[in-house]
Formats: C-alpha cells, structure tokens, sequence
C-alpha cells in the first residue's frame, strides 16, 4: 500500500487524537493500521454505519443551529433540507429549513408549536419521530400522571408543522421511565427505551412491539423486553439504521454512544453488542444518521451548556 498519508481526527479518551487516512493509489480511502519497516499494517478498514471504528473526520462543531441549551431531541427531512428540535424547557417542537442539504451551519427557523407535555414535574424531556413521507409526526412526553406517551399528529402539507392536527391516537408506555422512542421497520415496529425503575436504576432495557397497522400505535403488542447490559444511565436515546440492521444507544453520563448489531432486521432479540464511540460531552447525547450513512450528527443536550451540535463524515 502506499505510504501517501494525511491526518484526521478521533475522539477517544476523552481527546481529539490523530490517525490516518491512506491513498492506495486510486484515491483516499480511510484507515486504521499503523506503518512499520516500510509495511502498513491493517487494524480496521472503515465501513459506513459503523462508529466503532472511529473512521470519521469530525468537520466542525457547530452552536448557531441549537435554539437553546436544553434541546433534548432533533430529527431531519430525509433529503437534509429541514431539521425539527424539541426543547425541553419552552415545551416546543421547532421546524427550521436549512439552506444547504445536512448544512446545518445555514438555516431559518420557520415556525414552531407546543407540546402536549402536560405535567407540573420537571420538563418536557422527550423524543420526536416522523413517518418517513412527513405525513405524521410523532412526540413522546410525560402527562399529567408522570406516563410517558407517544402521540401521533398528521401534517396535511407533509414536514409543514403549521398544518398539524393531534389526531388522539395515542400510546401509554408501560416503561416508567422512558425518554426516547422511534418506529422501525415500515411502520410496524415501535421500540422504547429506559428503565422499569422508578428511582431510574437499572436494569436498561429495550421494548419492542409489533403494530398490526402501520404507523398506529393503537394497534401495538409487546413482543420482546432485552437488556443493555452496557448502559449505565436511564438517559437513553436510539437510533437505527434504515434497513434495521445497525441501532445505535445514546448514554447519559458518561459522553458514550453505544452500537449494537441485529442478526436478523428489526429484532431488538438478535443484538449483539459491537462497541462504544466516546463524544465530547458528559451528559445526554442523540444522534441522527443520514439515509446513505455517510453523515452522523451529535447533539450532546439538556442543560449541558455546551450548544452545539457535533458533525461527522463517513466514508467506506
């Protein structure tokens, strides 16, 4: 292989640290190995989707785009041209569009709506997810008799928040504690993640249901309650990979973000842990992957008065 290096950035203990990016004659590829007596020696080639490898160039960090410092969830339109946050402490859900696809150094915020959040405890911790074609949106936050529930809303113009309605369809979790929640799978799966604890204690877990109708969480049925064993905190947050083969857990206290492979697609029954990738943040993170997995965005959030949003790049 060619000894044609150049310099990019990992995250590990704690600190940015270089390693190396090699051109093997056709053109960059990213790497990890090291270089002795004229031989480089591989220890991971990189893959898309993958963070355990830690092959990724960290572009920039970024503090315009996080509205306030306690956003506690953000999501995208699938083509990256506009981004929701829901903020804990104003109990809102903000539409922004950004200029350039995944640029999320250029935006406007566009408008913004309540939640349903209706409790006197504490805010509006909580999680938001789309129906892929932006036709339904769906929150996940605590009532007024501290139960964490997912509320579905339709958007007549679909990601056009202006034109929502709460169409009452509406899931109570039988997890106590539970701050995040996403739909798989077509719309026929739901997962859940947190803790049965009260006092927020583990064991961590994961529910998965089954919804007999797509995109309605009336229609859900438990099939599996597994274990994370490698979590260590309640602030939990998820994140899968389109074709449900990758899911990746975002741990509080500690800046970690877990990732986890499913042997067969969608079964939260067939995981087996993979890895960790350290952040630079010691609090709740959630994250988000681009459809084509090639950008991983970081949002360490919450009152961690840290505002910013991290940005990586992946390439096979």
């Amino acid at each position: 292989m060619s000894t044609k290096v150049s310099q990019i950035k990992t995250y590990k203990n704690g600190a940015w640290q270089d390693i190396t990016k090699v051109h093997d004659g056709s053109g960059w590829k990213n790497f990890r190995g090291v270089y002795s007596g004229g031989v480089w020696y591989e220890l991971s080639t990189c893959q898309l989707w993958n963070i355990v490898d830690e092959c990724y160039v960290q572009d920039s960090d970024y503090s315009n785009i996080v509205q306030t410092d306690d956003v506690f969830d953000f999501k995208f339109k699938p083509d990256g041209t506009k981004m929701y946050q829901i903020e804990a402490e104003n109990d809102k859900i903000i539409e922004l569009n950004l200029t350039s696809s995944w640029d999320v150094s250029n935006f406007i915020v566009v408008d913004s709506i309540n939640t349903a959040y209706t409790s006197s405890f504490g805010t509006s911790k909580g999680s938001i997810f789309f129906k892929p074609d932006g036709t339904k949106m769906f929150e996940n936050t605590i009532n007024s008799s501290f139960q964490f529930v997912i509320r579905e809303l339709t958007l007549s113009t679909p990601w056009n928040l202006s034109t929502f309605t709460r169409t009452g369809n509406n899931f109570i979790s039988d997890m106590n504690i539970t701050n995040y929640a996403e739909i798989g799978n077509s719309g026929t799966k739901l997962y859940i993640i947190g803790t049965d604890d009260t006092g927020g204690n583990p064991p961590y877990e994961i529910y998965q249901y089954t919804l007999s109708t797509a995109w309605d969480v009336t229609t859900s049925t438990k099939d599996k309650e597994v274990e994370l064993t490698e979590a260590f905190d309640y602030n939990l947050s998820l994140h899968f990979k389109p074709d449900g083969t990758k899911m990746y857990v975002g741990i509080g206290g500690g800046g970690k973000i877990l990732q986890y492979t499913l042997s067969t697609a969608w079964d939260v029954g067939s995981l087996s842990y993979d890895g960790i990738l350290d952040v630079p943040s010691n609090y709740y993170n959630t994250m988000y992957f681009n459809p084509d997995g090639t950008e991983f965005f970081v949002l360490p959030n919450f009152n961690t008065n840290i505002n910013k949003m991290y940005k990586y790049s992946y390439s096979s």
